[in-house]
């Protein structure tokens, strides 16, 4: 079984630690559900959906508890990254197993992002 990801700002951990559940962004919402990722896709995904000021973190999270609601979506030519969708009202903070942060550093004007471990 894949380890799944989902990638959130360090102030939005912060506040899943106090109520239990993980947040869900606007694209969360309107999907009915949670995005999540591959570990294989995670810095490009954070390089596009966060700024370094955002402090990002994924989050790995428990697949067993979550398989039977998971979905998912192949890469194609609108995104270049496998995702998945989680159909579930909430996703409780004791189902994160790790923590990765990002190192963010520029390269010739070229911003980018390597995961770093817990």
């Amino acid at each position: 079984m894949s380890a799944i990801f989902k990638l959130i700002s360090s102030n939005e951990w912060e506040d899943a630690k106090i109520t239990g559940v993980l947040p869900k962004n606007e694209i969360d919402l309107k999907a009915g559900g949670y995005h999540v990722y591959q570990f294989d896709d995670l810095e490009k995904l954070c390089k596009l959906a966060f700024t370094h000021d955002d402090y990002p973190i994924a989050l790995e999270l428990e697949p067993s508890s979550l398989i039977s609601q998971l979905t998912w979506h192949q890469p194609n030519q609108d995104r270049a990254w496998k995702e998945g969708l989680i159909k579930s009202e909430d996703i409780y903070a004791d189902l994160v197993m790790n923590i990765y942060s990002f190192e963010w550093g520029d390269t010739n004007g070229e911003t980018w992002c390597k995961i770093i471990g817990e």
